[in-house]
């Protein structure tokens, strides 16, 4: 038997034995994947070993070996920013040209029949669309889209939305393909990539409990007056408001004083004054959304691995789970790689394939 000697200041010579490699795993599932070992972490683990045994660089190896741990890459809570920077994308250059879709659900179906919440938003004026509906289906989707928007405003160039039956249908594709319109949807269990008519759908739900006083049947009542309140307030992001950036005018308030001038200009001279205002004011919103964009809070502590063909990767289970069930399964291997934070990925042995976000991924490691 070989023997490390080691002589601690003020203290006794120590004498612990070399562990051969052929013994190094055994001795790592006694003291850690036992029962008795409870499966931590790596200083742990390593402060239980290191007074009994000895090899070169054994914290690295400790460290190795619990990285390739399957059960802690399971079960264990990730303590720390979830993966993948922010993805930014830069504001479009005209109003309505990419407009954001999603669906909200009512808690309770209104006395008018109406439990969904059609929305749809610009992305660069901010502007909404909302329509209180009876179902959520892809008639629903094409009809709003269709008749509310293109026929009243013009083609959209962008349109884009969630993963869902109601908007991935060839009625709702037939529609964007006629007008020349690409749709793009969201990656699965993200809602961050469809963030914008999200976000909306929070403030207008917050708003339209402050108005039921009780009576939770008659939401959809005030659903417009909320989405006019909302276009015709400014926006944190723009610095106006989404009236004004989608139709180039103030929006008068039926509280507002009316005047009692009026002022009359020559045709031509309006036109060309309304199209230099919305100009420098498209201009200044683009730049504060930019500005905006610049704000790296998201960033700041958090990790952004990169994935290659091949690689294996673990994925987060996010449908509904019990405290005691796996939070990642796998392995995957990333077939395709999307975007930068966005991947293709098949399950190694059921073989099935699924979009998923840098988000929802963590690294496989051999053992």
């Amino acid at each position: 038997m070989l023997y490390k000697l080691l002589l601690p200041a003020g203290s006794i010579k120590i004498k612990l034995p070399w562990i051969p490699s052929s013994l190094r795993q055994e001795i790592l599932f006694a003291y850690r994947d036992h029962p008795l070992g409870g499966h931590f972490g790596v200083k742990r683990t390593y402060c239980k070993i290191k007074d009994h045994f000895y090899w070169p660089k054994m914290y690295n190896y400790v460290e190795q070996y619990i990285q390739s741990c399957r059960q802690c890459a399971r079960f264990n809570t990730k303590r720390r920013k979830r993966p993948g920077l922010l993805q930014t994308q830069s504001p479009p250059e005209g109003v309505f040209e990419v407009m954001q879709m999603d669906f909200w659900q009512a808690p309770i179906r209104s006395l008018s029949g109406n439990q969904y919440v059609l929305a749809v938003t610009d992305r660069l004026s901010k502007y909404v669309f909302a329509k209180a509906l009876p179902s959520e289906s892809a008639k629903d989707a094409a009809e709003m889209l269709y008749e509310d928007i293109i026929l009243n405003h013009e083609a959209i160039k962008y349109l884009q939305s969630d993963c869902g039956t109601h908007f991935k249908n060839e009625l709702v594709n037939a529609l964007t393909t006629l007008i020349g319109c690409k749709q793009s949807f969201s990656v699965p269990y993200h809602p961050m990539s469809n963030g914008q008519v999200k976000r909306f759908n929070a403030t207008f739900c917050d708003q339209l409990k402050k108005h039921n006083d009780g009576n939770l049947n008659d939401w959809d009542e005030y659903l417009q007056s909320i989405v006019l309140a909302y276009n015709s307030g400014i926006h944190a992001t723009t610095g106006y408001t989404p009236y004004e950036l989608a139709f180039t005018q103030k929006l008068i308030s039926p509280f507002s004083p009316q005047s009692t001038t009026i002022s009359l200009h020559k045709l031509h001279d309006y036109w060309q004054k309304a199209i230099r205002l919305k100009k420098l004011v498209l201009q200044a919103a683009r730049s504060n959304i930019k500005h905006q964009q610049m704000l790296y809070r998201y960033d700041q502590g958090r990790a952004h691995p990169m994935y290659h063909v091949d690689d294996l990767v673990w994925i987060k289970v996010l449908p509904s789970r019990s405290k005691l069930d796996e939070r990642y399964h796998g392995p995957f291997r990333v077939i395709q790689k999307l975007s930068e934070v966005h991947y293709l990925v098949e399950h190694m042995e059921e073989h099935y394939q699924r979009e998923t976000h840098t988000n929802d991924m963590s690294p496989f490691y051999k053992r």
